[in-house]
């Protein structure tokens, strides 16, 4: 069993993803590392990897779903699933948030409602046909947090048994 040892939080804008993220490093002390659009140099193979204790707001999965709503081809060189595994071995939980009450903010943001709702719903297919790596949580859902809560500590405490 791989201990939880960094935490990728992704979603479409506006669903709640860096309040998360500090909630979450409150919690477990951990740092974070916020990427935003890449530059044309990043590369997405080496440059998500993130070290122990991190905790990413954001990550490669947004390269995915974001150069959809651009019309552009995403710039990820291998496939989804190698890199899902890169971050299981890590011992890296991928979580995807998604506000079921969500109502859109005009936040001078460089998308549109229309697009993040395609945003949306496109997490939610990337979470229906990965659910065995990522988790999908409504960050408002007390129950859901918790559960969730419950779940990286008893990772870690199983992780940490003598003898496993």
């Amino acid at each position: 069993m791989t201990k939880i040892n960094s935490i990728i939080v992704e979603g479409a804008d506006q669903q709640g993803k860096s309040t998360f993220c500090r909630f979450l490093s409150g919690l477990l002390g951990w740092k974070i590392v916020h990427y935003g659009l890449p530059e044309k140099w990043f590369d997405f193979d080496k440059d998500y990897m993130i070290d122990p204790g991190w905790i990413s707001d954001r990550n490669f999965i947004s390269e995915v779903v974001y150069s959809q709503i651009r019309g552009e081809k995403n710039r990820l060189k291998k496939d989804i699933m190698y890199m899902l595994g890169r971050f299981a071995e890590r011992g890296t939980l991928v979580i995807i948030l998604n506000r079921t009450n969500w109502s859109f903010e005009d936040r001078s943001e460089e998308f549109t409602y229309c697009q993040i709702r395609k945003a949306k719903t496109l997490y939610e297919e990337f979470t229906k046909e990965y659910e065995e790596q990522v988790r999908m949580i409504d960050p408002e859902d007390y129950e859901q947090v918790m559960n969730l809560l419950k779940y990286i500590s008893h990772e870690n405490l199983q992780a940490s048994k003598p003898g496993e």
